[in-house]
C-alpha cells in the first residue's frame, strides 16, 4: 500500500514581529507618501506602538487564477503570474526615482490604506493622532489606491494580448479584492482573474476563392467587456468625414503563420502581442501596392536619449463589406513595401532572391554581418531597415552571433552579380 505523502504546512503570513519587516513596511509607506506628495509629518505624530497598529494588516501579493467557467491552460496562468510579478517589481507609480513600485502599492500600500479606513471608523486614536487618521482617510479615500492599481492594468493587458491567439481564443482579466477581519488582525487579498473568449470566424471571397478569417478581438479589461478591433475609414481615405465609419478587422490564419515564420527572433507570446497591438491600437495604415498595417515597436537602450522605431513588417489587407481582411505578413524588405521597393529598384532583388538569402526573416539581420556586404549595406543605410539591423539585437529573444558561413554566402551572391547590383546614381 502506497504511503501517504506528508503535507507541508503553509508558511505563516509575515507580520510585524521582526524589526526588519517593520522597517520594510515603514520604508514602503514613506515611499508611498513621497509618490503621492503627502507630508510625512502625518506619520511622525504616531509612536512605534501606534504605527504597529496602522501597519498591522497581513498582506499578500496578488494571485493569478482562471475565472469560473473560463478555459485558461495552466502554463498560461503561470506565464501571466511570472510576467505580472516581474512588472510589479520593476515599474513604479509616480517618479521612478522615488522607487514606489506597483508591488509596494498592491501589498504595503493597499494594506495601509485599508487599515487607515478601519481605524477612522473605530476611532481608537485620540487628539493629534485621531486628526492625522481622519486626514489620511480623506487623502487616501476608499477608491484612490484601487483606482491607481489600474495603471498596472495597462501593463497586464499587454500580457493578455501576448497569450491570446486570434484564431483560437483571446484572454482578458479582472481584479478581485477581499478583506478578512480576524481577532486583532486584518488580512487583505487581491486576485488577478483571467477570463477567456473563443475566436469568431467569418467567410469571405478573395480572388474567386472562399477563405476563413478571424475577428481581431481584445479580451475583457477590468470592467470593459470583450471588444473587436476597428479602424476608422479615414485612415484609408485621409478624409476626416470618414472618421464616423468604423471597419471591423479580421485576419487569416495564413497571415498568422507568416508572422510565425518571418518574425522568427521573437517568442510566440511577443509575436502575438506585437500583431494584436498593431491592428487594435497603433493602426498605422500605409499605401504600397496595397493597403497595409505597419507593424513597429519602439526600442530604447541605456545609451540612447530617445526611443528608436523599428519596423518589423507589414500586414497587407483588403476591404470588403465594411470589413478589413488581413491576408498575409510581409517582411520589411519585401517588394511592395517602402523599403523593399528601394532594394528591388536599386539591387534588383525579387522576393525569391530574398527567400534564398533568408532576408524574408528577421533573423537575417542578426546572423548576417552586413558590414561585410558593402553593396547591400549602402542601400540599406538609406532606408529604415538600417535601424532594424542596428537595434534588433536589443529586443530579440536570441543572442546568436553572426553566422560566418551565411555572411559569406550573401557576400558571394552580390559579388557574382558584379556591376548589375551597383546602386543607381
Amino acid at each position: 500500500m502506497a504511503k501517504k505523502k506528508k503535507k507541508t504546512p503553509p508558511k505563516p503570513t509575515r507580520d510585524l514581529n521582526t524589526r526588519s519587516y517593520f522597517r520594510e513596511r515603514d520604508a514602503a509607506i514613506r515611499r508611498m507618501f513621497k509618490a503621492y506628495d503627502v507630508d510625512e509629518a502625518l506619520l511622525d505624530v504616531f509612536n512605534r506602538k501606534q504605527l504597529e497598529i496602522l501597519y498591522d494588516p497581513a498582506v499578500e501579493a496578488p494571485h493569478v487564477v482562471a475565472g469560473d467557467g473560463h478555459q485558461v491552460p495552466r502554463h498560461l496562468i503561470d506565464f501571466v503570474s511570472h510576467y505580472m510579478h516581474f512588472i510589479m517589481r520593476t515599474f513604479c507609480y509616480g517618479d521612478p526615482e522615488i522607487g514606489y513600485t506597483y508591488l509596494d502599492m498592491v501589498t504595503h500600500g493597499m494594506a495601509f490604506t485599508t487599515s487607515v479606513h478601519v481605524e477612522s471608523l473605530r476611532k481608537r486614536f485620540h487628539r493629534e493622532q485621531g486628526k492625522a487618521i481622519a486626514e489620511l482617510a480623506r487623502i487616501f479615500d476608499t477608491d484612490r489606491v484601487p483606482s491607481d492599481i489600474e495603471g498596472l492594468a495597462v501593463l497586464v493587458h499587454r500580457a493578455m494580448m501576448m497569450i491570446s491567439k486570434l484564431n483560437f481564443r483571446v484572454y482578458g482579466f479582472e481584479w478581485k479584492m477581499a478583506s478578512y477581519g480576524f481577532p486583532g488582525k486584518l488580512h487583505v487579498k487581491l486576485w488577478l482573474v483571467i477570463l477567456s473568449d473563443e475566436a469568431e470566424s467569418i467567410r469571405f471571397v478573395h480572388n474567386r476563392k472562399e477563405r476563413v478569417a478571424f475577428r481581431v478581438k481584445l479580451g475583457p479589461l477590468v470592467v470593459i467587456p470583450t471588444r473587436g478591433a476597428t479602424v476608422e475609414r479615414s485612415r484609408l481615405t485621409g478624409d476626416p468625414a470618414d472618421k464616423s465609419t468604423e471597419l471591423d478587422v479580421y485576419i487569416q490564419s495564413h497571415a498568422l503563420q507568416r508572422v510565425k515564420e518571418r518574425m522568427d527572433v521573437f517568442s510566440a507570446h511577443k509575436r502575438n502581442g506585437y500583431i494584436t497591438e498593431t491592428m487594435a491600437y497603433s493602426r498605422r495604415v500605409i499605401k504600397g501596392r496595397s493597403y497595409m498595417f505597419e507593424c513597429f515597436i519602439g526600442v530604447q537602450t541605456d545609451d540612447m536619449d530617445e526611443s528608436v522605431e523599428l519596423v518589423l513588417g507589414y500586414l497587407p489587407f483588403i476591404v470588403q463589406d465594411e470589413k478589413i481582411f488581413v491576408l498575409s505578413f510581409l517582411p520589411p524588405v519585401a517588394p511592395g513595401t517602402p523599403d523593399g521597393d528601394a532594394l528591388e529598384r536599386e539591387l534588383g532583388l525579387q522576393i525569391e532572391d530574398m527567400k534564398y538569402l533568408g532576408m524574408d526573416k528577421l533573423s537575417f539581420f542578426l546572423l548576417v554581418d552586413i558590414e561585410q556586404v558593402p553593396v547591400l549595406k549602402e542601400v540599406i543605410d538609406r532606408t529604415r531597415v538600417a535601424r532594424l539591423a542596428s537595434h534588433l539585437k536589443y529586443v530579440a529573444d536570441t543572442d546568436a552571433p553572426f553566422d560566418a558561413k551565411l555572411t559569406r554566402m550573401v557576400k558571394r551572391f552580390f559579388d557574382l552579380r558584379g556591376e548589375d547590383v551597383l546602386p543607381v546614381m
